[in-house]
């Protein structure tokens, strides 16, 4: 598909889930659509977040002295970095690791689904759809709390319904396997810590018996 093309889904996957987000795609497919949808709200969060980096900066500075243009440039290059690198390697990172484990605890933990991981990864990625169409908000005060629930909840909904379309399922039963994909994974890290502690704790309790 042509970059309007990949626009024009993008729009219908999050307008209406229930018709486009069943769309099959390749993994290398999916993350060019979100590459290529990432472009938009990465300019518009420039366009957004630049003047509230420097109004913030100038709240603590003199305007247009020295220090101000240069602590200017650097908190706007830290503004520019950390969109790079969030939309664009972290959170693509992100949409590996949580497909894996949609795939994992959806297809042979409880046997929800057959198909394979590709299908998993493009409901995952779709998922991620919202988050895009109000990214360039978030760096505003006062509302990017609200615009924060408001993406949670939309990308909830497409993921359970990109979810049960890829997989040729139901809504309940990708419903399910996201709420015990979380579930285990919360389990897996209180175990790990645990486990971490004990592991820890006899060269904490050295030093004390030393004394």
């Amino acid at each position: 598909m042509g970059f309007g093309e990949d626009l024009r889904l993008w729009i219908n996957i999050i307008k209406n889930p229930g018709k486009y987000a069943g769309k099959e795609m390749s993994i290398a497919n999916a993350l060019k659509l979100y590459y290529e949808a990432s472009i938009i709200p990465f300019v518009l969060a420039l366009v957004v977040g630049i003047p509230i980096v420097m109004y913030g900066t100038s709240t603590y500075l003199i305007p247009f002295s020295r220090t101000f243009v240069g602590m200017g440039m650097l908190a706007t290059l830290a503004y520019v970095v950390g969109l790079i690198v969030s939309l664009w390697i972290i959170t693509p990172i992100g949409i590996f690791v949580d497909a894996f484990l949609y795939h994992i605890v959806g297809k042979y933990i409880l046997n929800a689904w057959k198909r394979p991981y590709d299908n998993t990864f493009a409901a995952t990625l779709f998922a991620t759809l919202p988050m895009l169409f109000l990214y360039w908000l978030l760096p505003v005060p006062f509302i990017n709390i609200f615009i924060m629930v408001i993406i949670l909840v939309w990308s909830f909904i497409v993921l359970i319904i990109s979810l049960a379309l890829q997989q040729k399922t139901t809504r309940v039963n990708a419903f399910v396997a996201i709420i015990a994909t979380i579930i285990f994974t919360l389990l897996a890290v209180m175990v790990f810590v645990a486990l971490l502690e004990m592991a820890l704790l006899p060269a904490a309790i050295a030093p004390m018996q030393t004394m």
